[in-house]
């Protein structure tokens, strides 16, 4: 769990503070942290005003449209175009604005330590091609070279010892019942790969479940599209009204802890805004 909580300070800072579960010892980590205008406005014209100014010409765009306009005109494929065109422009402004909010305050907020772009000014730009193809062949051959120690293995099996290691991963018995040697290895190793990549799928996913941040956001934040930002688009994110929220759901699962936390889906409400 990483709960997020920025907040646009009267004197135009972004502070963010963080409250982190931390495994394996299940403690919370508090922290905040002041960052910066990175120029001489402040936060609030550098994040709020851009986006309140792309949302007034998306509301603009969307009053425009009049069916009128289409139907009189005898090119309607060109209106069509036109109009998605336009819309595409103000998708495409809305992403630049996304990505320098991302880099100018909240890249390394959202990003984990391991993977924070500050480790980045290690390298030199010039060298990351080279590294990256070195780190590419490396995977490679440590990848054939265990291919190759476990056909090596098989090989010495006998032929039901291989049947009986495919049983035991789950293959049906009408599949290999008929194959040879060989076969049985080609067949045992295929099926060993993809188990393989099936228990990697699962780990990632579960890593992601763990890995879920809270956002906490203030009067002006909440307005903000944080969920489009590049950083956050592998991430699963939720915005909770405030931390309350949280401790009183899990002090009602610690009062009663075989008891799961439920809310009726018939008592709850929510709102659509088209724009």
């Amino acid at each position: 769990w990483k709960f997020i909580a920025p907040a646009i300070t009267p004197s135009g800072e972004v502070l963010v503070t963080t409250l982190e579960k931390s495994l394996p010892t299940s403690e919370f980590t508090i922290s905040t942290k002041c960052i910066f205008p990175f120029d001489e406005k402040n936060a609030y014209e550098n994040i709020m005003k851009p986006l309140d100014r792309i949302l007034f010409k998306v509301q603009e765009h969307l009053h425009r449209v009049d069916g009128g306009d289409v139907s009189g005109n005898s090119d309607k494929e060109a209106v069509k175009k036109k109009w998605w065109d336009e819309r595409g422009h103000l998708d495409d402004e809305l992403q630049t604005l996304l990505k320098q909010v991302e880099s100018n305050y909240f890249s390394e907020i959202f990003e984990d330590s391991e993977d924070s772009s500050a480790h980045l000014g290690e390298f030199h730009r010039g060298n990351l091609i080279s590294r990256f193809e070195q780190v590419a062949s490396d995977d490679r051959s440590e990848s054939k070279s265990r291919h190759e120690d476990r056909l090596e293995e098989l090989k010495k099996l006998t032929i039901p010892k291989i049947k009986e290691e495919l049983r035991n991963i789950g293959v049906d018995e009408p599949r290999f019942r008929r194959l040879r040697k060989m076969e049985l290895i080609e067949l045992l190793m295929k099926e060993e790969s993809n188990t393989s990549s099936r228990g990697t799928l699962q780990r990632d996913e579960q890593r992601q479940t763990e890995e879920c941040i809270f956002l906490i956001l203030d009067e002006n934040l909440h307005r903000f599209p944080f969920e489009g930002m590049p950083v956050l688009q592998q991430k699963p994110v939720c915005r909770i009204p405030c931390l309350s929220f949280v401790l009183a759901t899990l002090y009602e699962r610690q009062i009663s802890p075989k008891t799961s936390v439920f809310m009726d889906p018939v008592s709850a409400s929510y709102v659509i805004d088209p724009e």
